[in-house]
């Protein structure tokens, strides 16, 4: 499914793949197809503005290397149980072989450029590339982007317990530490099975997700000091103009904090994929993975 959500339009393209969307966020390529639901298929792609698809070959997984090459991993050769990885140049139609990164990059890093790099022992640094000095360092159970110049820490677990299945409980404490000056600011106290998300404006977590009782989400206003309660839970995290994605595996809809309303949403079965700007989104199979309160 392809889903404009300024629109309000959505666009059924048949079994497939999810769906990954260029960089400028004009086309999407996906796997059209699959035989078995997540083996290979047909490497498609289409203009979202002009709804023109164009067949790119088998493949079973295809991404965008920028916004003119399209990547594709080729069926193996029989016998050879080998994939070729193949880039498309979608204005001659030239194909070679991808370089870089494929189907994306999985780098995390601060609006300001700073990266954050997990090591062994549950150590967190963030490091300036430019220099590629550490400028911070944490033993802490996650480090997040935040805005504002800081990272978003969550130590590692303290009144550590399990319940009657085996599941790890316990609490974790969030702070907003400066990266300039690695002062902490405390957020607050939260249970070990909560998810987190910052920006520059607010911070948003969801404490006793797995709870059979329901949860809570918490969203702190980072200018004005002050928190807004939900009696609902949300997998949060941000989009570059400051909307809460709710959702987990991509993520089904768009809520303004500050009000806090809903501004968009999508079926949430399945994966999801979103564009750059979030004016489209796509719906799709992406293999197997684990729930978050497994």
């Amino acid at each position: 499914m392809l889903y404009d959500v300024v629109a309000g339009t959505e666009l059924n393209l048949g079994a497939g793949s999810l769906g990954h969307f260029s960089p400028d966020g004009t086309k999407m390529a996906w796997i059209a197809n699959p035989q078995p639901p997540f083996g290979d298929g047909q490497a498609m792609l289409i203009e979202i503005a002009t709804g023109a698809k164009r067949d790119l070959g088998p493949g079973g997984v295809v991404g965008f290397v920028d916004d003119n090459h399209v990547g594709v991993w080729r069926p193996a050769v029989a016998g050879s149980g080998t994939r070729v990885s193949e880039s498309i140049d979608l204005t001659t139609g030239a194909v070679a072989p991808t370089v870089g990164c494929f189907p994306q990059c999985h780098i995390l890093s601060t609006p300001e450029g700073y990266l954050i790099l997990d090591k062994d022992a549950g150590v967190t640094s963030v490091t300036d590339p430019t220099t590629n000095r550490v400028v911070l360092r944490f033993t802490a159970s996650n480090v997040e982007p935040a805005g504002g110049k800081s990272v978003l820490v969550a130590t590692t677990m303290t009144d550590h317990q399990r319940d009657a299945n085996g599941r790890e409980l316990g609490t974790t404490n969030l702070f907003l530490v400066d990266i300039a000056t690695g002062r902490a600011t405390f957020v607050a106290t939260t249970t070990y099975d909560t998810t987190y998300a910052a920006n520059d404006a607010y911070v948003a977590w969801t404490d006793g997700l797995c709870a059979l009782d329901g949860s809570h989400t918490r969203i702190f206003n980072r200018t004005k000091g002050t928190i807004t309660e939900l009696d609902t839970p949300l997998a949060p995290s941000f989009t570059p103009d400051g909307l809460i994605l709710d959702g987990f595996f991509g993520g089904s809809a768009l809520i303004d904090p500050a009000t806090p309303q809903y501004i968009a949403a999508i079926p949430s079965r399945g994966d999801s994929s979103w564009s750059r700007d979030y004016h489209h989104a796509s719906l799709g199979q992406f293999g197997g993975h684990d729930g978050p309160c497994l």
